[in-house]
């Protein structure tokens, strides 16, 4: 075969490709890959589903909230859709090849973007996106009648009944059982979850205003040597978020350790959190530690979960990480020759370790004992201790990561919070701490399983991301915030020795009548309280699977 040969034979195949991918279902799936690619990309470079889909999860999320705040638009982009609908069904408009081209890629596109929904409905946020399949399937409903014209059995001038007309009915009908749910929202029908509180807890953080200072720290030389590189660009840091106490009269104020959860060191995914604590006049200390580390083995092992604990080889690791930021932060913010930045801020005012807070999300959660492990030793909060693991993960189950303490100071109070539809950690870790800390502080132990209500729009939806900045909602004020700034009391007035206050919140945060009440959606309909339990075997009355 000479070399005219093979080229002619080079574009007979090529000739051939692009006529098959000029056709109705070769262009489908041009759409559908087409959209699908930055996904497949992470997928490749990560090897793993949810790190693939997580930037779009996030991204829709923002999309989604922003269309929450926006749906008395939702009218006239129905009222657009079924123009467009009109027009395309012209028949001039509906004979030309590049519009009929355009719309089969966009049914490709759409129906990836209704399987990354579904993916993000089952991984992530189950039931949160109302809004999402709304407008996806509006959209496809608009170039399939656009594209195949109005759903019929039979082709035109036909009697037969046609396969494709047949798939084209059932896509329409698919498209319309999932446009239905959320047109009430829509055009608002659907009442309205209880606005945030105005006053008291739950409401603006305040009284004070807050600075932050940002203090890096070393990593380990053991730590460093395995990081991988999805963190390259991280200077590892403790953020310090201090009240600015103008006229505020106080000698010194409380301690607060955060930390964030897995591969999440986004300070400004935590800012109202930490605003909730800093603003009532507490130094709230949050600190990045690393998530992508890989230790030698690691692509070998296989971790074991168990009683709410696993082995992961990267507990260790992690623990040296955060044990050094401890350090620094014992040294270069709690010590006598303690940062310039920090008291040019506070002044002479003392950060006190006597009343202290602890506490993260997630893994952060799960980590909270390192930092109750140090606490102990160190012999901090002593006068009031606080400990909220929110959303929690297993924590590490290696013999020589388990706690040291022989018992927790007597004024200590524990919330292990957790959330109906997380679909990342799921609840049985909270259940398995909460008994843990039940065994030392008894009904000091509070246990809360926080409930999704979907009566109204937009649904409140108890997702693993609850306390994060991205999905702060109403259901966030109530169930999480209120708790919050109650706890920031509790402490802030133990430090004043502030009785009536001290009382107050100490009742509030171990009353199940204080706590669980969730306000009322707009038509006077009570949303689903908090499950609260207290003292032992959580999990003999609530998690038994566990």
């Amino acid at each position: 075969m000479d070399d005219n040969e093979t080229s002619s034979s080079e574009t007979e195949t090529a000739n051939l490709f692009f006529a098959k991918l000029d056709t109705t279902p070769g262009l489908l799936l041009f759409g559908y890959l087409l959209t699908s690619i930055p996904i497949l990309y992470r997928l490749l470079v990560t090897g793993s589903i949810l790190s693939a889909i997580w930037p779009h999860a996030i991204n829709t999320l923002e999309w989604t909230m922003w269309a929450r705040e926006h749906v008395q638009f939702f009218p006239l982009f129905f009222f657009f859709l079924a123009s467009i609908t009109y027009v395309l069904q012209r028949p001039k408009i509906a004979t030309i090849r590049w519009v009929q081209r355009s719309l089969d890629i966009s049914i490709g596109a759409l129906l990836c973007m209704l399987t990354l929904y579904v993916l993000l409905d089952v991984f992530y946020l189950r039931g949160a996106f109302l809004l999402l399949p709304t407008v996806y399937s509006a959209l496809l409903l608009t170039v399939l009648i656009g594209r195949f014209g109005s759903p019929r059995l039979h082709n035109s001038g036909g009697t037969k009944i046609s396969r494709s007309r047949t798939l084209h009915i059932i896509a329409v009908f698919s498209c319309s059982w999932l446009l239905l749910p959320g047109l009430p929202a829509s055009f608002g029908f659907a009442p309205s979850p209880p606005e945030t509180p105005i006053i008291g807890y739950g409401a603006s953080p305040g009284p004070f205003l807050v600075d932050v200072v940002q203090i890096p720290y070393e990593l380990p030389a053991e730590v460093e040597q395995i990081r991988g590189d999805t963190e390259t660009n991280i200077d590892f840091s403790i953020y310090l978020y201090l009240p600015i106490l103008e006229n505020a009269n106080v000698s010194k104020i409380p301690l607060a350790i955060l930390l964030h959860g897995f591969l999440y060191p986004d300070q400004d995914a935590y800012s109202d959190w930490i605003d909730h604590l800093a603003a009532k006049g507490i130094a709230v200390a949050f600190i990045q530690y690393p998530s992508d580390i890989w230790p030698e083995g690691v692509d070998d092992f296989s971790p074991t979960e168990k009683e709410g604990m696993s082995d992961f080889m990267q507990h260790t690791y992690r623990n040296l990480s955060i044990n050094a930021a401890l350090d620094t932060l014992d040294t270069e913010i709690l010590g006598q020759a303690r940062l310039e930045s920090v008291s040019t801020i506070l002044d002479d005012v003392e950060i006190s370790t006597s009343e202290l807070w602890i506490g993260g999300h997630s893994l952060g959660a799960a980590y909270s004992f390192f930092v109750v492990n140090y606490a102990m030793e160190k012999g901090w909060g002593q006068q009031a201790l606080m400990i909220d693991l929110e959303s929690p993960a297993p924590r590490p189950s290696q013999p020589n990561l388990q706690p040291t303490w022989s018992s927790l100071p007597q004024n200590t109070i524990i919330h292990s919070a957790v959330t109906q539809d997380d679909m990342s950690v799921g609840s049985c870790a909270g259940a398995h701490m909460h008994d843990f800390f039940a065994n030392q502080a008894g009904n000091n132990s509070v246990f809360i399983e926080v409930q999704s209500d979907k009566y109204g729009f937009p649904r409140m939806v108890a997702s693993h991301y609850l306390q994060t900045n991205p999905a702060h909602d109403a259901l966030s004020d109530w169930a999480f915030y209120r708790r919050i700034d109650a706890q920031a009391d509790w402490l802030t007035a133990e430090s004043r020795n502030d009785t009536f206050t001290i009382d107050w919140a100490r009742n509030y945060l171990l009353d199940d009548e204080m706590l669980a009440p969730m306000g009322k959606w707009s038509d006077g309909t009570p949303v689903l309280p908090l499950n609260i339990f207290f003292g032992e075997d959580v999990r003999l009355r609530k998690y038994q699977d566990c």
